[in-house]
């Protein structure tokens, strides 16, 4: 049989997106076909290619979206069609995520197929919980069992369990949580012996339970634990008291909400999550490149001649859209001979040397009015002076260069759209819960926002949110739309906006 295709049994971790492995982002990112679990954290999907088909194939405890032997003939379907399929599974694909029998199906098929371990739930669950599983003062063996035994499998004989290793871990037994315990209990462990249950571990919305054997099943009932959870049972859980680390991170379990344009939503939604902040990405903004028109290409052959003295790129889009017109006309960096170039902030400065261009000016604050202070120092009279601009941006910049002697040619470079194809979905997914702080990066983000969501929906979801802003522009544009800025970032940048966040947490913490 010829084909092109294959699947990776690929496993995605227990659910931090950090956890992810880097074989596991190349094939979910070379992917065109995922097909993903219950489990999986949807903000790994954000690594898909755009035109990868997306299929969900969760198992509900009470309930499943598709059958195991479903899922295995969507597999075989797929990669037949001579597609690159990745089988998405919480976890380790081989701890107890059946992909042994996925992996069987396909090679009775004669497809090809890889298994790409994952970080797994058993050891990674209690390490964010600060309990380690072994520690030479307390335990040297660790048993790792399912809590849900499928049928007509070997049954776990838990008697024998009780006395055979020093600390337990047990998966997806959330339901059966009364009577694992009491079943240990008869085994021989003592009632008293510690206990502890992790409730969506790794993730913001993490929550650990702190017993005993004899009192965790009732502990956990009264709170109203919830699958996906892990039960580890061992005096090893005793640490956890000194141990306990992820719960401290500065933004743990605050739901951000990041409203911009997808890719740089996903950037800021990384450093979100790595202070423990659950980022709610809404890509409220669309980005379009106009590189291919006759200003774009006339400035491009203008450079490559030497007739400008200066381009000043204001932002990342501007250096994408300008390099995608010397590439579209056979040219590369080497267009910008010795004409020096100004990037407003470390960003745009980071983008340009990713195509071979070094910043000769960078202002020490990232905002316009810096830039052409720091150009009228330098000395710019007479310049003739390229600036690549968004359509519609404020003209303040090119007057006052103007005004300081300067030949400016101002050249639209791309557009900032609303995103209309926003999905109600995705909407509601963000905008249905509380949101704690709602990150603002730019004016055009907060109009988006409210002509797509509607007023009285916004003010709604961020009612008693802190807001934040990137700079006192957009502040005052959320002004305007009657909300009530609470943090305004001094460093003009994302970071700097986060870090802004973090030490007002902080301050109002009382840490």
């Amino acid at each position: 049989m010829s084909m092109k295709g294959i699947v990776w049994i690929v496993g995605a971790g227990p659910g931090d997106v950090g956890l992810l492995t880097m074989r596991a982002y190349e094939c979910i990112s070379r992917a065109d076909c995922i097909i993903y679990d219950r489990l999986v954290n949807k903000a790994i999907l954000r690594y898909a290619k755009p035109s990868a088909e997306l299929i969900y194939v969760g198992k509900e405890p009470y309930g499943h979206s598709h059958s195991q032997e479903q899922i295995n003939q969507l597999l075989v379907t797929k990669v037949k069609q001579g597609l690159k399929v990745c089988r998405l599974k919480g976890g380790d694909p081989f701890i107890f995520g059946r992909g042994g029998e996925e992996a069987e199906a396909l090679s009775d098929a004669g497809v090809p197929f890889e298994i790409v371990p994952g970080v797994s739930s058993f050891h990674a669950v209690p390490a964010y919980a600060g309990i380690p599983l072994t520690d030479r003062r307390f335990a040297s063996s660790v048993a790792i069992v399912t809590g849900h035994e499928a049928g007509g499998g070997r049954k776990l004989c838990w008697k024998q369990l009780a006395k055979a290793v020093d600390t337990i871990v047990v998966l997806m037994g959330v339901e059966r949580l009364h009577d694992i315990t009491s079943k240990l209990i008869r085994g021989g462990l003592k009632p008293s012996t510690a206990a502890a249950l992790v409730e969506s571990g790794t993730l913001p919305s993490q929550r650990v339970i702190i017993g005993t054997l004899g009192s965790i099943a009732e502990e956990a009932r009264r709170q109203g634990a919830r699958s996906p959870a892990v039960l580890i049972v061992g005096d090893v859980v005793k640490l956890r008291s000194k141990l306990s680390w992820f719960e401290k991170k500065p933004l743990f379990g605050m739901r951000i909400l990041v409203a911009r344009d997808e890719e740089r939503s996903f950037e800021m939604a990384q450093m979100i999550e790595a202070h423990g902040g659950n980022a709610v990405c809404l890509p409220v903004l669309k980005i379009e490149l106009l590189s291919d028109t006759p200003k774009m290409r006339l400035a491009a052959r203008r450079l490559s001649c030497g007739y400008y003295d200066w381009v000043v790129f204001t932002s990342v889009n501007g250096v994408r859209a300008f390099f995608s017109t010397l590439h579209l006309l056979g040219m590369d960096a080497r267009a910008f001979g010795s004409t020096r170039v100004c990037a407003v902030g470390d960003t745009t400065a980071r983008e340009m040397r990713m195509h071979g261009i070094v910043a000769d000016a960078i202002p020490h604050q990232f905002t316009t009015e810096a830039m052409a202070s720091l150009l009228k120092r330098i000395g710019i009279r007479g310049a003739r002076i390229l600036m690549l601009r968004a359509y519609g941006a404020p003209k303040k910049l090119a007057k006052e260069l103007s005004d300081a002697g300067a030949i400016v040619h101002e050249v639209t470079a791309y557009r900032v759209c609303v995103n209309d194809s926003l999905s109600a979905d995705e909407m509601d997914e963000a905008l249905s819960s509380p949101i704690d702080i709602a990150c603002f990066t730019s004016p055009s983000s907060l109009d988006a926002l409210f002509k797509i969501a509607g007023r009285e929906r916004v003010s709604s979801a961020l009612h008693g949110a802190t807001i934040a802003c990137i700079g006192p522009v957009t502040a005052t544009c959320a002004a305007k739309h009657g909300l009530s800025v609470n943090v305004v970032a001094s460093n003009h940048t994302a970071q700097g906006l986060i870090d802004s966040v973090i030490e007002f947490v902080k301050r109002t913490r009382g840490r």
